[in-house]
C-alpha cells in the first residue's frame, strides 16, 4: 500500500480533538448567564476518570479517541490520545496518531503540549503561559498570543463564544464562528438522548453535541477525501 501523508489534515484541531480533543462542556455555556462563569468554577465541573470515543468514517470504525482527567489540588491535567487507521481512495493506507496534555491552573491554561504523527510526518507543539502572554513553540516556529487563548479541544465553556482558538496540532491561531443549533436527539451507545448541537465554521469546521451533563457525546467533520468522520461516545 502507498502511504499518503497530506490526507491526514482531516484531524487538524483535534481534535477533539481532534484534535484535538473532545472533552466535557457544561450545558449552561449556551446561556447568557454562563458568560459570567469563572474559568476556575468551570474547571471544577470537569469529570474525573476517562472518556472513550469510537472514531467512525462513513459508519466504519477506524480508531479510538480517549480523554482522561486528573486533579492535584488546584491543578487539572487533561490527557488525550487518538489513534486512527484506514484506507483512502482504495489504495492509500492512512495511519494517524495524536497525544496531547493540557495543564490548567489559577483559572487558565498553564501549559499545553502535543505530538502528532501524520503518517510519518511529525509535528510538535509546546505552549507555556508567561504573564499576559502564551508563548508557543512548534514545528512551524515561534508565536505569541494573549494568555487567555484556549486550545481547540472543545471542552472549555468559552469555546462556544470564542472567535479565535489555538490549533492543537500546528500551534497557530484559528478564526472561527460558533452557532447554537438547538437541542436534538442523538443516538449514543444504542439509546437516544437529548443533546445541544453547536456548529463551528471558519478555519475549523466541526459539528458537536453536548448532553445535559455537559459531556461531548458526538462530533462530526469532513475530511479531504470527501468522507465524514464522527467521534461517538461509548
Amino acid at each position: 500500500m502507498i502511504r499518503l501523508r497530506h490526507i491526514i489534515t482531516f484531524l487538524r484541531l483535534s481534535l477533539p480533538i481532534l484534535v484535538g480533543s473532545v472533552l466535557p462542556l457544561h450545558a449552561l455555556a449556551a446561556s447568557t448567564q454562563a458568560a459570567a462563569t469563572t474559568t476556575q468554577s468551570v474547571l471544577a465541573m470537569a469529570p474525573a476518570g476517562t472518556l472513550t470515543y469510537d472514531v467512525l468514517r462513513e459508519g466504519e470504525r477506524i480508531g479510538t479517541h480517549i480523554v482522561s482527567f486528573e486533579r492535584r489540588g488546584e491543578e487539572l491535567t487533561v490527557r488525550t490520545e487518538t489513534n486512527v487507521e484506514f484506507t483512502a481512495y482504495i489504495i492509500f493506507d492512512v495511519d494517524w496518531t495524536h497525544q496531547a496534555v493540557e495543564i490548567w491552573e489559577d483559572g487558565g491554561l498553564k501549559e499545553f503540549t502535543s505530538f502528532t504523527n501524520e503518517d510519518g510526518r511529525k509535528r510538535q507543539v509546546h505552549a507555556q503561559r508567561n504573564g499576559d502572554r502564551l508563548i508557543v513553540e512548534s514545528t512551524g516556529g515561534h508565536r505569541e498570543f494573549a494568555a487567555d487563548v484556549i486550545p481547540g479541544t472543545l471542552w472549555h465553556p468559552d469555546t462556544v463564544r470564542r472567535d479565535r482558538i489555538l490549533d492543537p496540532i500546528k500551534g497557530r491561531l484559528r478564526k472561527v464562528t460558533v452557532t447554537d443549533r438547538g437541542v436534538e436527539q442523538v443516538e449514543v451507545d444504542g439509546r437516544s438522548i437529548e443533546a445541544r448541537h453547536y456548529r463551528m465554521r471558519g478555519d475549523l469546521k466541526r459539528d458537536f453535541w453536548y448532553d445535559r451533563d455537559g459531556t461531548v457525546v458526538k462530533v462530526e467533520f469532513p475530511i479531504s477525501d470527501g468522507s465524514e468522520v464522527t467521534l461517538l461516545l461509548r
